[in-house]
């Protein structure tokens, strides 16, 4: 009856997150970081509601809300060429840095490449989209991964509830940006690999740190092109062209 109630909590996190983000539609004729603070501040909000919720079912949860042991060794690399028994310090630069790559790819071939978005612009949105950034992947952190796995920890190996935690973040992500088929493996694979650094390490810096680089791209390019076009390149986001 616990796992259920947390597998429910769950869901029902990942729906709020499109209630919300469909309620907020109603603040489009704000400024788009205005909106987009008050869409983090209603997510980051409910998600710590359900936290709550999820450890008054589970009494004896294992708080993940920590730092964690960043020289626990991890297991499940060695397909990538991380031997085995390498302290996620060292393990996390790689998750850090070949992702980001791939996400920055990806999001220039899918959105910047055909908006006409100048460096500038992206530049000038920069430190709006870190701070949004740093709300978002919070937030997702603490529905997709801590729930499930203060919960489902006793009840599952490392590698089901790995595998559940990459599925259940990586589906929605098909509506997301990167989008489609190429949305949800990117998002299933740093779902898995950020559910076994909290299962490995006792805590999520891992998998907070992993989120927010990923996140910083997509959310530039969101503030980018949702910027009001100018006829200038001085003066605005996009070329008129």
């Amino acid at each position: 009856m616990e796992n259920t109630a947390t597998i429910f909590l769950v869901l029902f996190g990942i729906a709020g997150l499109f209630v919300i983000g469909r309620f907020t539609q109603r603040f489009n004729h704000y400024p788009i970081f205005i909106k987009q603070m008050i869409y983090q501040v209603m997510t980051l909000t409910m998600a710590l509601v359900l936290l709550v919720a999820n450890r008054l079912v589970h009494s004896d949860y294992r708080s993940a809300l920590s730092k964690g042991d960043l020289g626990a060794p991890t297991d499940y690399f060695g397909w990538l060429g991380i031997k085995d028994g390498t302290p996620w310090s060292e393990a996390v630069i790689t998750f850090l840095i070949f992702p980001l790559i791939i996400t920055i790819v990806v999001v220039y071939f899918q959105v910047l490449k055909t908006s006409g978005v100048t460096a500038k612009c992206i530049i000038s949105v920069l430190p709006a989209a870190i701070l949004l950034s740093v709300f978002n992947s919070l937030t997702e952190e603490i529905i997709f991964r801590v729930i499930g796995i203060e919960g489902l920890s006793g009840a599952f190996s490392i590698a089901t509830l790995a595998i559940l935690s990459g599925l259940w973040f990586g589906i929605p992500h098909y509506f997301g940006t990167p989008g489609k088929i190429t949305g949800v493996l990117m998002a299933s694979f740093l779902g898995w690999v950020a559910a076994i650094s909290i299962l490995e390490t006792g805590g999520f810096a891992v998998a907070w740190s992993i989120h927010f680089v990923q996140d910083i791209p997509i959310i530039t390019m969101m503030l980018a092109v949702a910027t009001k076009p100018s006829r200038s390149l001085s003066s605005g986001c996009l070329i008129d062209n």
